[in-house]
């Protein structure tokens, strides 16, 4: 049956309808759309904010009981997120050292056992970080070991949770080198004295002086008239004349003494905070001054025993140039061949135990002693810490 122009046209504009229909339903209906995978960044709807983080950590392999400082960056654009809450769960074998996590503006931070939390009511637009230190576990079980960290970030806008993990290898601890002190032996000085000078007197011989008396001949007449002359030897008397002469060699000036300056020693310690409790991280800073004259102090030994209660954090200890620094149990010392003249700070972390809870109202007193080449006696530098209580209380 042949179709009129009419009826052709009627059945196109149905056909246009019917696709028209079928791509709104599709544009209308997210279970047909592909799903995008869930990452660490989020747009929470179009136009809304853009929400990213990510974990590293410094160093990436360390030796058990060494500590690690872990970073947290986040990065939000487009706008502000809201209900915002970081949750990371240390894994077995780490521990977090107490009052090294920071926070950002208007956030609120707790952590309890191993699992540390980050509170934003509101943050952003901004790219921020935030650190925190954590310390491995002494056990040598762990040397070989990939220790994971994962850190999840969950907001009011973000459909599904954003996490990052930071991967920290375990390895053998490298042994502590402790330092031979040779004092060297003193060398005798010889100052030679001399002679008292010795006048030496020498006689000169007399030079002969001839004088000559002439004697008056005697005349003798004979009858023939002849005169007979008969010359008298004369008679020499030597006369001898002595002329003394000095010999006389002079004395060497007495030798001149240059005095060596000897520069002036300090040595002073303090801490911060002066009060802690237990569990708590405590910054000790020693201040050594070298002063009184444009020169140095040779061989010079700082060693800090740290008390009771007290244990030193790895890594964490600062050295004057040209300095070596070692730390073996309780007992850090920094060596010095030659240092100054200058006025320089030395810094270490310590963490006080939280075990041992009969510190709780007592002063931990740490003292640190130096000795050196130019001084007749030691210099010690005293700092207390209170201890307040349990950590959080």
């Amino acid at each position: 049956m042949m179709k009129s122009p009419f009826q052709a046209v009627r059945w196109s504009a149905v056909a246009l309808a019917l696709l028209w229909v079928a791509g709104c339903q599709q544009a209308n209906n997210p279970v047909n759309a592909p799903q995008t995978q869930a990452s660490a960044e989020k747009s929470s709807s179009v136009g809304g904010p853009t929400c990213s983080c990510s974990q590293t950590c410094s160093p990436t392999s360390a030796p058990p009981g060494a500590s690690v400082t872990y970073s947290i960056a986040l990065n939000i654009s487009g706008g502000t997120a809201t209900a915002c809450q970081i949750t990371d769960v240390l894994p077995a074998g780490l521990s977090y050292v107490q009052g090294t996590a920071s926070t950002l503006a208007g956030g609120t931070f707790t952590c309890v056992g191993s699992t540390l939390t980050w509170v934003y009511a509101a943050v952003g637009p901004c790219t921020c970080v935030m650190n925190y230190v954590a310390q491995v576990g002494n056990s040598a079980s762990l040397v070989g070991s990939t220790l994971a960290n994962t850190e999840v970030m969950t907001c009011s806008l973000l459909s599904a949770a954003v996490s990052s993990t930071a991967n920290l290898l375990v390895t053998a601890a490298t042994p502590t080198l402790v330092p031979t002190v040779v004092i060297p032996t003193p060398t005798p000085t010889f100052t030679p004295v001399p002679p008292t000078p010795t006048n030496t007197f020498t006689p000169v011989p007399p030079t002969a002086t001839y004088t000559f008396t002439p004697v008056p001949p005697t005349a003798t007449y004979t009858y023939t008239f002849t005169n007979t002359y008969t010359p008298v030897p004369p008679t020499n008397t030597p006369t001898f004349t002595s002329t003394p002469t000095n010999s006389f060699t002079p004395a060497p000036p007495p030798p001149t003494n240059t005095p060596i300056p000897i520069p002036t020693i300090s040595l002073s310690q303090s801490c911060a905070p002066v009060s802690a409790a237990l569990g708590a991280a405590v910054t000790y800073t020693l201040n050594l001054g070298v002063t009184g004259c444009s020169c140095s102090a040779n061989n010079v030994t700082i060693q800090d025993v740290l008390p009771t209660g007290l244990s030193y954090v790895q890594g964490t200890a600062t050295t004057i140039a040209g300095g070596t620094f070692s730390a073996s149990g309780q007992t850090l010392t920094w060596v010095y061949n030659s240092v100054g003249p200058c006025t320089c700070t030395m810094t270490y972390v310590t963490q006080v135990s939280d075990s041992l809870t009969n510190l709780v109202g007592s002063t931990l007193q740490n003292s640190a002693v130096l000795s050196c080449s130019s001084l007749a006696s030691s210099l010690t530098a005293t700092a207390d810490c209170l201890i307040t209580g349990l950590l959080g209380l």
